[in-house]
């Protein structure tokens, strides 16, 4: 029998970002499961998924929390779906008469307030909490994940199912030197460098980066827009790392392979993927130790450092001098899940649900 799921799918129109580069890719892998039968709704006025064996609605509702209590549900309905899925815990505040799956990516908003708009903070404070507690199953990328939702918002942990992320075929080691002169040639970067990937916002940390740079030599690079709450940061990074601002997917992987090691110094991360595409693109990568799910990276191949700028300058040094042999360990660990997987693990989750 097949099961027909609804998924909001506005992730997709809204840009290049987190959540909607995982529903993406997820969504490729189950629109070849023949259990499922997906219908794509976007808060969008036209269409704007490319996937293979989905069917897509769009209808245009100008406000998140609007939308979603009034064109998702009567579009869901219209599909006759057997269950919703919404790849954030952000879902109808009206009542459902179906069951509910949501994701849940972190609760840095509740746990680190201050690092993002207050829009956002109280979206996830009220509607996220809400959407949880309703959840017949909730899809946690992580066990820190899993743990926060136990711990802050008592969630019960027979409702939690933990599927980690993966990371895209197209994360993978490449020849280094034409990376570089990519590299050289796009942003002037003609000597080794160290790589910071993400936006610039507190939460990442990168207040040690403005000290790392005078303990050692090679210059820091951050690839990542500007966040919330960043300016007096922004001011201290630009005096003493370079910053490219946001960057492609392809030019992304160019830094990863050209760059001499990834350092993801922050303070809390639900998952990390950017340490786990640029290991399986063949760098190593240094995380912070105790950063949420940052903690689990180091069982795919990183490096944990106590957030120290003398610790890291100390491990910068130790770790490229056994970059070969990190660089085939990791990417060894990073790419041993695939997107497959977590679609497997997922259709999985939406099946007990549905029950």
């Amino acid at each position: 029998m097949t099961l027909r799921v609804a998924v909001d799918a506005s992730e997709l129109a809204w840009g290049v970002g987190g959540i909607g580069r995982y529903l993406e890719a997820v969504l490729r892998e189950l629109a070849q499961d023949p259990r499922l039968e997906l219908t794509l709704i976007t808060n969008a006025s036209s269409p704007v998924t490319d996937i293979p064996g989905t069917e897509e609605r769009n209808a245009r509702v100008k406000g998140g929390p609007l939308w979603r209590s009034t064109a998702l549900i009567s579009q869901a309905r219209a599909a006759k779906a057997d269950l919703l899925w919404c790849p954030s815990p952000l879902c109808p505040i009206r009542p459902l008469d179906l069951p509910l799956v949501v994701t849940v990516h972190d609760l840095s908003p509740v746990l680190h307030r201050g690092t993002k708009p207050l829009t956002e903070t109280v979206a996830m404070a009220v509607a996220g909490r809400l959407g949880a507690r309703r959840a017949q199953r909730i899809l946690c990328v992580s066990q820190s994940t899993s743990t926060d939702l136990q711990q802050h918002w008592g969630i019960g942990e027979e409702r939690l199912a933990i599927v980690p992320l993966a990371v895209g075929s197209q994360f993978h080691p490449g020849d280094r030197a034409a990376a570089a002169d990519r590299v050289a040639r796009r942003w002037d970067l003609r000597q080794p460098f160290l790589l910071a990937a993400g936006t610039i916002e507190p939460r990442k940390g990168y207040d040690l980066l403005v000290e790392l740079a005078g303990l050692q030599e090679l210059p820091i690079v951050i690839a990542g827009r500007n966040g919330p709450h960043s300016d007096q940061l922004v001011r201290q990074l630009k005096a003493t790392c370079v910053l490219l601002g946001g960057v492609t997917d392809e030019e992304l992987i160019n830094l990863y392979r050209a760059a001499e090691l990834l350092l993801t110094p922050s303070l809390y991360e639900g998952f990390g993927l950017t340490p786990l595409e640029a290991m399986a693109c063949g760098t190593p990568a240094l995380v912070a130790q105790g950063a949420g799910a940052l903690e689990e990276m180091a069982a795919l191949g990183a490096t944990r450092v106590p957030r120290r700028a003398t610790g890291w300058a100390a491990a910068v040094d130790g770790l490229r001098g056994r970059r070969e042999e990190a660089s085939v360990t990791g990417h060894a660990l990073a790419t041993s899940r695939t997107w497959t997987h977590v679609a497997n693990e997922t259709v999985q989750t939406l099946l007990d649900a549905a029950r």
